[in-house]
């Protein structure tokens, strides 16, 4: 089944979503010429992005690659080293439960989202929704 970014957003709002801090620590990169970036984690494609130059490749804690804007890797990290940032983000949003389903991430491309993955919003306007593999958001996020 797949759904729309507008469905997705409103499972987030109607589910009482939690407020969540990133912590730890990720590898980055800057992208020097556009390039497509598959994000996988256990195996399994999660989504897919087109990085473009002066974009941030992250690394994340299950040894994912996924890419920021130069603009949201600014807003979301604080650079600490040549490839290694901290995380200042937040996101807003809750375990789904249910069946599996795919649906258009905010960049455009597909995305899955299976029971216990979480659903969230970087904002707590609800202006987007995407989709965190639920071992990748234990590592990397708790609650405010």
């Amino acid at each position: 089944m797949t759904k729309t970014q507008q469905e997705v957003v409103d499972i987030v709002k109607n589910n009482d979503p939690q407020e969540f801090e990133k912590f730890g620590l990720v590898a980055f990169r800057t992208a020097k010429i556009a390039e497509l970036v598959e994000t996988f984690i256990d195996g399994k494609k999660e989504t897919e992005k087109m990085a473009n130059p002066g974009d941030a490749i992250i690394t994340g804690s299950k040894n994912e690659n996924y890419t920021l804007s130069k603009e949201k890797f600014e807003e979301r990290y604080n650079v600490i080293g040549e490839y290694l940032a901290q995380p200042i983000g937040k996101c807003y949003g809750n375990v789904y439960n249910g069946e599996t389903f795919t649906f258009v991430s905010p960049w455009g491309g597909e995305m899955i989202c299976e029971n216990g993955d979480y659903l969230v919003s970087s904002d707590d306007k609800f202006s987007e929704a995407y989709r965190i593999e639920k071992g990748g958001f234990s590592n990397t996020y708790k609650k405010v």
